[in-house]
């Protein structure tokens, strides 16, 4: 579309390359964004806003350039705020780098002491490199700095109802029958090849425990449920107010092949549509 603007003469502004910068970070194409980024500027004599800058830094992350970006913050003419460092600090989740995540949390702190997202994140960094005295520390911080987790909800409307989920809940009045879809299912999809991400859990417990865990999110367990109370030809629409976590992401991939349902989780982040063991996200959440 913007080269065909381009052919057209078709005027372009600085939401034409946020769009552009966007797309380029969630398809993977690192040097195209970057080429993107360098062309506003230098052909179009665009000034950057705070939201290109992060942006880059999540193009630069995704692509595990993670000194590159954090180079690129501290560079930029413009004041960083919490969210470009969160933006750098979840490219510190994708590739595992514990050391890093130290130390850019220490920024998203300074500026926001009490944002509890970047506590969590950090946390589940350290929990993944099975640096358990750290998250000790973590949770440590945010009792002293009285900041509370947001617990994970997911809910989707049948009939006219509302049904909402958090993990391992067992208050709905189908919850043992949910329980029981869910272990079918799993198995099948353990069949098809599905392993469970357990490094995604936080807590310092065996395989079988975190299994069990990671098995009754929120969202596995409303979409398992519209699966028992909805028509096969129907498409599932679930909304959560966190991010979907990595093994929910691949989990529902499966679910809506071996299902063959058309599956959509909004979460804080975006739009998910699931469809033939594929994500209109292309992985890249």
């Amino acid at each position: 579309l913007f080269n065909q603007m381009e052919r057209e003469g078709l005027e372009v502004n600085d939401v034409t390359f946020l769009s552009l910068l966007y797309a380029c970070s969630h398809c993977g194409l690192k040097d195209k964004g970057m080429e993107f980024f360098t062309l506003m500027v230098e052909k179009y004599g665009l000034e950057p806003r705070l939201e290109h800058y992060t942006c880059v830094v999540d193009l630069l992350g995704r692509s595990g350039c993670l000194e590159e970006a954090e180079a690129f913050i501290r560079s930029m003419p413009v004041k960083a705020d919490a969210v470009i460092w969160k933006t750098l600090l979840s490219a510190c989740k994708i590739h595992k780098n514990a050391d890093m995540a130290k130390r850019i949390a220490e920024e998203v702190h300074r500026i926001d002491p009490e944002d509890s997202a970047s506590y969590v994140l950090l946390s589940n960094i350290q929990a993944s490199a099975k640096r358990w005295q750290d998250v000790s520390d973590v949770r440590k911080a945010m009792r002293d700095r009285r900041v509370k987790k947001e617990p994970g909800i997911s809910w989707l409307e049948i009939r006219d109802q509302v049904h909402q989920f958090c993990i391992s809940d067992k208050s709905h009045p189908q919850s043992m029958e949910i329980d029981r879809y869910l272990k079918e299912l799993t198995f099948e999809m353990k069949l098809r090849g599905y392993v469970p991400d357990t490094s995604s859990v936080l807590h310092d417990m065996d395989v079988e425990e975190k299994e069990y865990n990671l098995a009754h999110h929120s969202e596995k367990l409303a979409i398992a449920f519209a699966l028992m109370n909805t028509p096969e030809c129907v498409p599932i629409r679930v909304m959560k107010n966190l991010r979907v976590c990595s093994d929910c992401h691949v989990a529902i991939k499966y679910i809506s092949e071996i299902k063959n349902r058309e599956i959509i989780v909004r979460d804080a982040s975006r739009f998910h549509h699931f469809k033939n063991g594929q994500c209109s996200c292309g992985d890249y959440w």
